[in-house]
């Protein structure tokens, strides 16, 4: 059995001088790019955060509806990406605070930056990443677990299958049977980088030299429908499980006749 969930909102946060305020809540595209400049440095990197509501699917498996033992997939969709390199991995976190979704495009003008951007969790409130802390930029994310359940996952993709179906079984199991300890404010996707982060931010050890998100290779700009898109490719999460039945009773003989039909 399969059941979807479509996204209830979904964002692209840009580095970058231009674009790290900017917020991009409405477009219709989700972007995972680095830009790498002439000579190796890398200019702009792009993340996404996305996220899903699952009280119907909490409820579900409370009614039994839905078993426990249920896997659980990110479906993002290929809208035309660009230059992939033949194979990388996508790094898929729980985001571990709060952001605001907004209303903005990257080609607003004036900007637009009423939601998250790169620098705020809410850029027009200047309301910080983390709580507390100097301005710490990128996104939030578990990268510890603290029970029987992953809080990250990883997707090999390749440049002939560009859309991607990441089992987020463990992520999502965290928010529905942990939600004191992991409030579900969605996944962030992105290219993975050599910093260390606790269970906290992005940025504070984030190396632009390291790592498929700092260093200088080029692999391409990855381009997936968001939830504002007019196709019929919104991302979803999807729910697969066995609801396959076995009746083990005793089955009457074949004669002769039922084996000449057969």
């Amino acid at each position: 059995m399969h059941y979807f969930e479509f996204g209830k909102r979904d964002t692209t946060i840009y580095s970058g001088g231009t674009t790290a305020s900017r917020n991009t809540g409405i477009d219709e595209i989700l972007e995972i790019n680095k830009v790498v400049n002439n000579n190796g440095t890398v200019g702009n990197v792009s993340r996404v955060l996305i996220d899903f509501d699952l009280s119907f699917i909490s409820k579900s498996i409370q009614d039994g509806k839905i078993p426990s033992t249920a896997k659980y997939y990110l479906n993002l969709y290929d809208a035309t990406s660009e230059e992939v390199e033949v194979e990388q991995p996508l790094h898929i976190y729980m985001v571990s605070g709060s952001w605001k979704q907004g209303s903005g495009k990257l080609d607003h003008d004036p900007v637009t930056d009423n939601g998250a951007t790169y620098q705020y969790r809410d850029h027009e409130a200047k309301t910080p990443w983390i709580t507390g802390s100097v301005l710490t930029e990128g996104g939030t994310w578990f990268t510890a677990s603290s029970g029987q359940y992953e809080v990250s996952t990883s997707y090999d993709l390749t440049f002939d299958k560009k859309d991607v179906r990441a089992d987020v079984t463990d992520l999502v199991n965290n928010h529905i049977y942990s939600s004191s300890v992991y409030p579900n404010n969605g996944f962030i996707v992105k290219r993975e980088d050599s910093g260390s982060y606790g269970n906290n931010h992005a940025t504070a050890s984030f190396d632009f030299n390291t790592g498929q998100e700092g260093d200088s290779s080029r692999l391409g700009n990855l381009k997936y429908f968001s939830r504002e898109t007019h196709t019929i490719y919104p991302p979803k999460l999807e729910v697969e499980w066995d609801d396959s039945s076995w009746n083990s009773g005793s089955l009457s003989p074949l004669t002769s006749t039922d084996l000449e039909r057969l």
